[in-house]
């Protein structure tokens, strides 16, 4: 799932989201305007090109 990511401190509805954090994509006219003005930024998941992933670590 995509997530909408502050790229710089943003107030909003009393809130101040941080760099990094993820910001409230309810308000589609809000959304735009972060985007418009280089404020937030899509950030969607990396894809595993090789399936499903067992869950363990450097087992050899």
């Amino acid at each position: 799932m995509k997530r909408l990511l502050a790229k710089r401190k943003v107030l909003y509805l009393s809130k101040e989201y941080q760099p990094g954090e993820e910001l409230p994509a309810s308000d589609p006219i809000m959304v735009e305007a972060w985007l418009q003005a280089n404020s937030a930024r899509w950030d969607e998941p990396i894809q595993v090109a090789s399936g499903k992933s067992t869950g363990r670590k450097g087992t050899a």
